[in-house]
């Protein structure tokens, strides 16, 4: 990036430094550690920065959605990078409610062609490797249950539900001793929890799925760095993984289904189309609204409406 090109970023950046050195509670030591205030940032200051610190001293109203949105953008990857090289432990913008973040900058809904969709199943990889068991699951956790970004990264080894080989669908759930070792046990289900109302959910896993996620399992734990992780998906140096992983492993796997397909790429590249390619897939298939929204982790029949040109909802 040229020093011109940067520019903007560095202020943006400064702005936020500016905001955390006059925090009190930015500059609290965390045990005993000399950590930077940036490293020590909450949630709340996230807030006030894209509120506040984003509008002109002239302004009386609050900055654009644009503006929010690039600032956030900005934060959003210098701390997942951060994430990734272990400089902290969390990342403050992953504690911001959906409801609190910016809007994208389009609203409009997008959902993939049939032929594109099609394509991305056959470019789900093969579980050949820990990589690839990894992403292959990832993946098919989006398209088989219509996660967002944030649910995916956000899922834990508890939240697996499993349930003797034999048993029923909706029979009663365990934990095994040992994820790696569970042969003889299916993962009937994956535990979603989340702040906003109705988010929090347990949907049932169908078999591919289950297969996928058991192949991951065995797989994480038999690579130290990850055994030992809260998180039901990590990476070989980050305990999580972080927004741009996915969106990373998601838009390479539409690109290539694209290409695969002779169709020209969708206009959003990220797990949120594919979100809505399966809220759509439920909808057109006759499942109730209501089913539908208690799936998705939505509140009213209002959070669809960017997707009725794509169905019809009444």
């Amino acid at each position: 990036m040229s020093e011109t090109a940067a520019t903007p970023y560095r202020f943006i950046w400064g702005a936020w430094l500016k905001l955390l050195a006059a925090s009190a509670d930015a500059a609290r030591p965390v045990e005993g550690q000399a950590l930077h205030p940036w490293q020590q940032a909450q949630a709340v200051q996230v807030l006030q920065f894209l509120n506040q610190s984003t509008r002109s001293q002239k302004q009386l109203d609050l900055p654009s959605d644009i503006t929010r949105r690039r600032y956030w953008r900005v934060l959003e990857r210098i701390y997942d990078h951060a994430l990734l090289h272990g400089w902290i432990a969390h990342n403050p913008l992953d504690a911001v409610s959906e409801l609190d973040q910016p809007p994208s900058e389009d609203p409009q809904g997008a959902i993939l062609s049939p032929r594109t969709w099609h394509a991305l199943l056959r470019q789900i990889p093969a579980a050949t490797d820990l990589i690839s068991a990894r992403d292959r699951a990832v993946l098919l956790v989006l398209v088989h249950l219509g996660l967002s970004s944030e649910e995916v990264r956000a899922l834990v080894l508890e939240d697996v539900l499993w349930g003797d080989a034999s048993a029923k669908a909706g029979a009663t759930l365990v934990q095994p001793a040992n994820h790696a070792k569970a042969s003889s046990a299916r993962i009937h289900g994956l535990r979603i929890t989340g702040l906003r109302a109705m988010q929090s959910r347990t949907l049932e896993v169908p078999p591919q799925l289950d297969e996928a996620l058991r192949v991951w399992l065995g797989y994480r734990a038999g690579y130290a760095p990850m055994a030992q992780q809260p998180a039901l998906f990590c990476t070989r140096k980050a305990p999580a993984l972080s927004t741009h992983t996915v969106l990373h492993l998601v838009s390479k796997t539409l690109k290539a289904a694209s290409v695969r397909s002779s169709q020209e790429r969708p206009p959003r590249m990220g797990p949120q189309v594919i979100r809505n390619t399966v809220i759509v897939q439920w909808l057109q298939s006759g499942l109730p609204q209501a089913e539908v929204l208690q799936r998705a982790g939505l509140k009213t029949p209002h959070a669809l409406g960017h997707l009725q040109q794509f169905v019809d909802l009444e």
